[in-house]
């Protein structure tokens, strides 16, 4: 018998304005060139964790200029 054959499997998706700790993170994952641990939750990201864990909504807000022909 598989080992898989008794796992139930759940996948969803959240658009990264649900998860801006992440988001963060992954952000800061691309300017390090090794493995880091992080063992308390970083600055740069206390304030979306805080947000977070109170369960407030986040909003992505996207500017752009209008072109005029």
């Amino acid at each position: 018998m598989k080992a898989t054959n008794n796992m139930n499997v759940f996948v969803s998706h959240m658009y990264r304005e649900g998860n801006t700790c992440a988001c963060g993170l992954a952000n800061l994952a691309l300017a390090q060139s090794t493995h880091v641990w992080f063992p308390a939750v970083l600055d740069c990201i206390r304030a979306e964790f805080v947000r977070n864990r109170l369960g407030l909504p986040n909003y992505r807000l996207s500017l752009f200029e209008k072109v005029l022909t």
